[in-house]
């Protein structure tokens, strides 16, 4: 039954793909090959044959592995920091991931309010439409609110060979709203 969900999802047009298991990225990656493929929740992506690295990725297959057991009480430890200070879970986590996957470039990036279709629906719930969008723009410095290419141009950064020396890295793209 899920042969074949990846032509028929190719056919709608996705930028990219995320897959959540080891079965459905097996299946996906040998019918996705133009677009990336982003892997969630799989246990060795290596070993399974996703990628041939975590630091570095080849052909159009990344995404997160299982953590390894052998560092739970760290992981234990960072996510009661996590439920004791919400807004720091993106910089605790990934603290914990680049100190349990040293060297497999964990980094994470913290966007702004981004011009997407899906924020789109979400004004259109709006009573006025185009003061809610120009209030949002102004909580930037620059004014506007940001675009996917955007925060693509700093994912495909932190996925280069120019960003190998980052690790516990979180780039902020977000028009200069945290520097207000």
């Amino acid at each position: 039954m899920v042969l074949g969900v990846g032509a028929e999802l190719l056919d709608l047009g996705p930028d990219l793909m995320v897959s959540n298991t080891n079965p459905v990225t097996t299946i996906l990656q040998s019918e996705v090959r133009n677009i990336p493929l982003v892997f969630v929740s799989v246990s060795d992506p290596v070993g399974s044959g996703f990628v041939t690295e975590l630091a570095r990725p080849t052909a159009n297959v990344t995404g997160f592995a299982n953590f390894r057991t052998l560092n739970g009480g760290k992981w234990l430890e960072k996510l009661k920091e996590i439920a004791l200070n919400p807004e720091g879970a993106v910089a605790a986590l990934t603290r914990a991931i680049a100190i349990d996957r040293v060297g497999d470039g964990s980094n994470a990036i913290a966007p702004g309010t981004i011009d997407t279709p899906y924020f789109d629906e979400i004004l259109k719930k709006s009573a006025d439409l185009g003061a809610t969008r120009k209030a949002l723009a102004a909580r930037q410095l620059l004014g506007r609110l940001g675009t996917p290419e955007e925060i693509a141009a700093g994912i495909l950064f932190l996925a280069s060979d120019e960003s190998r020396f980052a690790t516990d890295t979180i780039l902020t793209l977000d028009g200069g709203m945290t520097a207000q």
